[in-house]
């Protein structure tokens, strides 16, 4: 009879213990739609003071732990949809913020061990620990930042346009997505006497040297590369083949 009941208790235990981790897990979830729903309205996840204000628990009572990352320019109001790197990593993988419950033993291994801003790898998650990892891209997918203006940052121009040499020039580099304003355009490999505006993305000038090809009209093709740095330091960069003919009808 003892050990009946012995067996019972321990059955009756991992139910309560599968329970828990179940509904646990389903708290997680609930938090994770909550903090969507925060940033997508904010622009921006919540700081841990943010967040504190509703104190969500596991299922043994416990408050989770909100583990972030902590942009210098979190206050910005552009910077969910905006940024596409992170300080937290996991497996590669850029992370905007992890949740985290000590599961059924109510004690926290992992590293962090506690709420608050963590800009590193996530390298010491435990298996003893219940957690959920949210990646940036999930979180921008989540708050509906696909498809709108503010996006990831890139360069809209497919090709630059040809250039005559002695002939003045002028072509505009177009970005979007990021965070504007755009801090600063360069571009690399043109040709001698082109020129890029750093403010505004304006290639110009009048090029003076070209070495040309067999062809006719002759021309020669400058790789050049294009780069656009916007207000939270996000970079694109796009290669271009840009065509110089030594003369222009």
């Amino acid at each position: 009879m003892g050990v009946l009941v012995t067996v019972g208790i321990r059955q009756f235990g991992s139910m309560v213990s599968q329970t828990k981790n179940r509904d646990s897990k389903a708290e997680f979830e609930r938090d994770v739609q909550m903090i969507t729903a925060w940033s997508a309205k904010k622009g921006h996840w919540p700081s841990f003071n943010e967040y504190s204000g509703t104190r969500p628990l596991d299922a043994w009572g416990r408050p989770l732990v909100y583990a972030y990352y902590s942009s210098q320019t979190r206050s910005s109001t552009t910077e969910l949809c905006g940024r596409t790197t992170s300080g937290m990593t996991y497996n590669g993988q850029q992370v905007a913020f992890l949740l985290l419950s000590g599961g059924d033993d109510m004690v926290i291994t992992s590293t962090p061990a506690a709420s608050g801003a963590f800009n590193a790898a996530l390298t010491g998650l435990a298996a003893t620990d219940l957690y959920r990892i949210v990646t940036l891209s999930e979180l921008q997918a989540q708050a509906g930042c696909a498809g709108t203006t503010q996006g990831s940052l890139k360069i809209l121009n497919n090709e630059l346009p040809n250039a005559c040499k002695r002939r003045a020039y002028s072509a505009n580099v177009f970005a979007d997505g990021g965070v504007a304003p755009y801090n600063s355009y360069s571009a690399s490999g043109l040709p001698i006497g082109l020129s890029y505006a750093k403010t505004t993305g304006l290639i110009f000038g009048t090029s003076t040297t070209a070495s040309t090809t067999a062809s006719t009209p002759a021309w020669k093709n400058y790789p050049v590369d294009v780069t656009v740095t916007d207000n939270i330091n996000n970079k694109v960069k796009r290669s271009f083949a840009f065509k110089l003919l030594t003369s222009c009808i």
